[in-house]
């Protein structure tokens, strides 16, 4: 991998890490299409995709991947071995229930609240789908090579959208200060402009211990 390349990858897992809370190991789904791929163009998966994103990554699979490699026929029997020894990950949908590959990949993208999944797939309409979706990292095959998709616009306009309310709270709170403090000062002054119109009343002045005069004490008669 080119070092230009790596710099726009590492640059890219560094947006999902800060502004989608993604961790390392990053556990990929791999769909059908890749993993055959991987196995005419021996290229090992799970080499090449931490080798990709400069991390630990894991391969991983739903039960409707496996599922749907399975019923496509010798062709496909390497590709169906592998997602059988890769990791799982629990199908978004019923678990009682096997659909499309393609169906439940995109019902895992939409519920991954957590963004913890990354998402790799040659299958075009799965880009297209995925790419509309907001923190979500996807990996696609430029000619044999894989690559980390830049971050949609669903993404960035998520961070600007979170940036604005951020922007609007402080606005709020700064303007509520600003006016507790008027509000304050005014009380104050009020306060102290009650406090000086008030009349002083002086406190009762007891006799004056100079004007009053001692009783002599009587002399006892000898």
């Amino acid at each position: 991998m080119g070092l230009r390349k790596q710099k726009v990858t590492r640059k890219g897992m560094a947006f999902y890490r800060v502004h989608f809370g993604i961790k390392e190991p990053y556990s990929v789904i791999c769909d059908g299409t890749i993993i055959h791929f991987a196995l005419q163009k021996q290229l090992f998966l799970k080499d090449a995709l931490p080798r990709l994103l400069s991390a630990p990554s894991h391969v991983c699979v739903t039960r409707c991947i496996t599922a749907e490699l399975r019923s496509l026929g010798e062709e496909f029997s390497g590709a169906a071995v592998f997602a059988r020894r890769a990791q799982h990950v629990a199908c978004a949908h019923s678990p009682d229930s096997i659909i499309p590959a393609t169906d439940c990949i995109i019902a895992l993208a939409e519920s991954n609240a957590t963004h913890s999944l990354c998402f790799a797939t040659r299958d075009p309409q799965i880009q297209r789908q995925l790419g509309r979706l907001s923190g979500v990292p996807l990996i696609y095959v430029n000619n044999t090579a894989l690559v980390l998709h830049r971050p949609s616009n669903e993404s960035n306009a998520e961070i600007v959208q979170r940036e604005q309310d951020k922007l609007h709270v402080g606005l709020s709170e700064s303007t509520y200060i600003r006016k507790t403090r008027r509000h304050l000062r005014r009380l104050t002054r009020k306060e102290r402009e009650h406090v000086t119109s008030r009349k002083k009343k002086k406190p009762a002045k007891g006799p004056n211990p100079l004007s009053v005069k001692k009783k002599n004490a009587k002399r006892k008669d000898s």
